[in-house]
């Protein structure tokens, strides 16, 4: 029994070891109709999306999870102006659902499958992030769960953050309540933001197609709302806020879950198209909120 146990310590204890410093720079996926970036100085997390022909997310600004640390500024994602940054503690590849080593990915980082998904676990100062992003059927499924290392005075706290293109004329925003509407000049540099999220969409009435996300899970101990920063020319960039001015305790845990698809329709129908996507995802019951 003992020996057992060492075994399974060893096996543990290698595949936390595993050298993920050899991974190349950029690793490109593409499944369906959807493509993928991951970026090495971005700490692997998502880097740009692209549907099809449509160049849908860029990458000029920072993807994932970041937490805002009163008197200290943010930490995670790509965010290094306080020199803390996100540290990586592990880091899973899986291929159509056999795993792949960080060797198996520096020798092919262009990836062609029909599922994919990785998985990594990083310390963002005071909190534990256990990440993973899912592609498949043309569909990106996030998952995280924040566990509270230290008590913790938070600012905010983003996750699921995505830089959409600027090209986007039109959005909706669902929650406890609904904004939708098409972008103008006087929107630029503008913060929308909905308490208790349910679906997040944007539309392209020049290229007649759309995003929708979708929350499936959202933790009843935090205070969570959408926000979607039109900040142009840049992007207009759709987050999911956790948290604002909360203090978090240690031993506390938060587990979020959003799904992003893609779809095609007109002007005339695609806040329904939206909304029908959202209901298949989520079958038909929104996630609970505070």
């Amino acid at each position: 029994m003992k020996k057992m146990i060492l075994l399974l310590l060893f096996c543990c204890t290698s595949l936390m070891a595993e050298d993920f410093s050899i991974l190349p720079e950029l690793i490109k996926i593409s499944s369906g109709d959807v493509k993928i970036k991951l970026l090495k100085k971005t700490f692997w997390n998502l880097h740009s999306i692209h549907y099809k022909k449509n160049y849908a997310a860029r990458t000029n600004g920072w993807y994932g999870t970041v937490f805002n640390y009163q008197g200290l500024g943010f930490i995670g994602s790509g965010h290094l102006e306080n020199k803390i940054g996100e540290k990586i503690k592990a880091l899973e590849f899986y291929i159509d659902g056999i795993k792949f080593s960080n060797k198996k990915i520096k020798e092919s980082p262009i990836i062609e499958c029909t599922k994919f998904k990785y998985k990594k676990i990083s310390i963002l100062l005071d909190v534990k992030l256990t990440y993973s992003c899912k592609l498949e059927n043309s569909i990106i499924t996030e998952k995280v769960k924040l566990d509270v290392i230290r008590d913790s005075a938070i600012s905010t706290c983003y996750n699921f953050m995505h830089c959409w293109n600027p090209n986007f004329t039109d959005y909706l925003l669902a929650g406890n309540k609904t904004m939708a509407g098409t972008f103008t000049k006087a929107d630029s540099n503008k913060n929308f933001i909905v308490y208790k999220p349910y679906i997040g969409a944007l539309f392209n009435s020049n290229s007649n197609y759309g995003i929708v996300s979708v929350i499936k899970k959202n933790p009843t101990n935090a205070k969570s709302f959408w926000m979607l920063w039109s900040r142009i020319p840049g992007y207009r960039k759709l987050y999911l806020a956790g948290f604002r001015n909360q203090e978090l305790a240690k031993g506390s845990s938060f587990s979020f879950e959003m799904a992003t698809h893609f779809f095609e329709s007109n002007s005339g129908n695609w806040k329904k198209t939206a909304k029908k996507i959202a209901k298949i995802s989520t079958n038909n019951v929104k996630p609970a909120s505070k």
